[in-house]
């Protein structure tokens, strides 16, 4: 054959025969540590055509309506520095890679597939030919997978003490379930020497045994908070607040662990300035205890007791509430505060009809000024209007009992020391019987004495009728002194607010007097009479007298 040279015309064609065969897409394999598609055609392809949307991936050959929008992750970006030719390399974008690995398919060779438009990419001819569809009900199984195995990374976190939570992002999917929240620690400053704390635990906004998130929030325990609140060394604002990740805290969806994270300084730091609130209460007047649980750590020192009003419906009058005044706060700082009653306001209570009898009449409001959370702000009020009904309540129960009593001839009085608030209305005085010893017959029933309030409501003044009082001085043995003054009761002589009957004394073990005041105020001779006829003089005096010294 002759060379034809340079410069020297050609032979024209004679036929030309265009390339009309369409292109077809023989294999792909996917690279997830990367996040590379490798695209293998039947001919070399025009990598400046291809159009990444008019890609699919599937996590099912034969897709259905159930699960077709969750099997299909179809490509939104990505590049491709491929040169012209059979194999393209296409790079993922960043938020294409971490939708595949999120998704509960795409874990391996049997859950990844491809489906394609015939508008995805042309070849070289003279008039492009678009590429063979892979419709979605036909799709190309991957030919090579290669799994993911780099771990995930944290790459910042949130602390939100106003909604009391942590949210970690990580640069790829993890799995939520295969969180560890007991290797997630705080600290001071990025220092091992630091103030630290490990949490205990926590729940997880999105909790799935297979799909992948980006983003967890964590709700950390009341326990927790308190410890990071109340400390006050750590997690206070952005300069203190850091987080250590411990190797295996969390792994991503191809259950790569997370590597160690040291001292990360928080991204975002929320401080708590929304006021708490009282969740719920209960009354349990047995030990006299007000039990009340707040929505965030409190000051209990701040604690203010003229801030809190028991009252007996959500809103209620001055007659039907009481408001305290010696009770005291336990508890350390936290979620708990539990209200002492003193004795004072416990018998209040006790004394105010209808009020805390029974759960439906147990309600609470409250001040600004009850208490402060740990940070100095009040405590959102709750006004009259808006009581909350108590959670739980348990009634008096404890049968009140006479602890003292004393004695007064001078004034006819009998002072009744009682344990608790009593029911004057209930008391019968005809159950109460002045003795002169635990061993004596002598004794004398205290019947239509008058009983009266005195300062308290634990305390009866008992006001006996001037024939009682004189049938006691003219018994020379029985209430003369200390030594022979004895009280007992019966179970029926007085009930306490709650109905409770007081305990007895019987007569065989009474009880002696504290304090004996005799008689001495001298008699007076009111009037006498004068009988001629008969040569008497009735001569009639205040009080009984010892006719021998007349």
């Amino acid at each position: 054959i002759t060379e034809i040279q340079d410069g020297f015309p050609g032979f024209p064609v004679l036929q030309f025969v265009p390339d009309t065969t369409s292109p077809v897409l023989l294999s792909f394999s996917i690279d997830l540590t990367v996040g590379t598609i490798l695209f293998t055609f039947s001919e070399p392809v025009n990598i400046a055509s291809f159009q990444s949307s008019q890609v699919s991936f599937q996590g099912t050959p034969t897709p259905n309506s159930t699960n077709l929008s969750d099997s299909f992750v179809t490509l939104t970006g990505g590049y491709s520095d491929s040169p012209n030719g059979r194999i393209l390399y296409f790079y993922l974008s960043s938020t294409n890679l971490k939708t595949i690995k999120a998704s509960i398919f795409f874990k391996s060779n049997n859950t990844t597939y491809l489906s394609i438009s015939n508008m995805t990419i042309t070849d070289l001819a003279l008039i492009p030919n678009f590429v063979s569809e892979i419709p979605h009900v036909n799709p190309l199984q991957v030919l090579t997978y290669v799994r993911d195995s780099v771990g995930p990374t944290l790459q910042s976190f949130t602390l939100d003490f106003d909604a009391d939570e942590l949210i970690l992002s990580f640069n790829e999917p993890v799995l939520s379930f295969t969180l560890n929240v007991t290797l997630i620690t705080f600290s001071a400053s990025a220092s091992f020497s630091a103030t630290n704390y490990s949490l205990t635990g926590g729940e997880i906004n999105y909790f799935s045994n297979s799909s992948g998130f980006v983003e967890l929030t964590v709700f950390l325990t009341r326990d927790d908070i308190r410890e990071l609140k109340v400390s006050q060394q750590i997690a206070t604002s952005r300069y203190d607040t850091f987080l250590t990740l411990a190797g295996g805290t969390i792994k991503d969806t191809s259950f790569s662990p997370n590597a160690h994270v040291y001292f990360q300084r928080v991204s975002f730091f929320i401080p708590d300035t929304t006021p708490s609130v009282v969740e719920a209460f209960s009354l349990d007047l047995n030990i006299g205890v007000l039990h009340l649980t707040f929505n965030d750590v409190m000051d209990i020192s701040s604690f203010n007791p003229n801030g809190i009003h028991l009252q007996n419906s959500v809103f209620s009058t001055l007659n039907s509430s009481y408001t305290m005044t010696q009770s005291y706060a336990l508890n350390q700082d936290g979620y708990i505060m539990d209200i002492i009653l003193s004795e004072f306001d416990k018998d209040n209570i006790f004394f105010i009809p209808h009020l805390a009898s029974q759960l439906n009449l147990t309600f609470i409001t409250y001040d600004a000024m009850l208490i402060n959370d740990i940070y100095g702000t009040n405590v959102l009020a709750i006004t009259n209007g808006n009581g909350i009904m108590a959670s739980d309540f348990i009634p008096d129960t404890n049968r009140p009992l006479l602890l003292e009593f004393d004695l007064d001839i001078n004034h006819s009085l009998i002072i009744l020391y009682f344990s608790e608030a009593i029911d004057i209305e209930t008391l019968r005085t005809d159950m109460l019987i002045i003795s002169a010893n635990n061993n004596s017959s002598i004794s004398l029933q205290l019947v239509e004495s008058i009983a009266s309030t005195y300062q308290n409501i634990t305390t009866i003044l008992l006001y006996l009728p001037i024939e009682l009082t004189n049938l006691l001085k003219l018994d020379p043995i029985l209430a003369t002194s200390i030594d022979n003054t004895f009280l007992s009761i019966t179970n029926q002589t007085v009930k306490d607010f709650g109905g409770n009957l007081i305990m007895p004394i019987s007569i065989s073990n009474p009880k002696q007097v504290r304090n004996y005041l005799p008689d001495t105020v001298k008699p007076e001779l009111i009037q006498f009479e004068f009988d001629n006829d008969q040569g008497t003089l009735l001569l009639t005096f205040s009080e009984t007298i010892d006719t021998s010294t007349l």
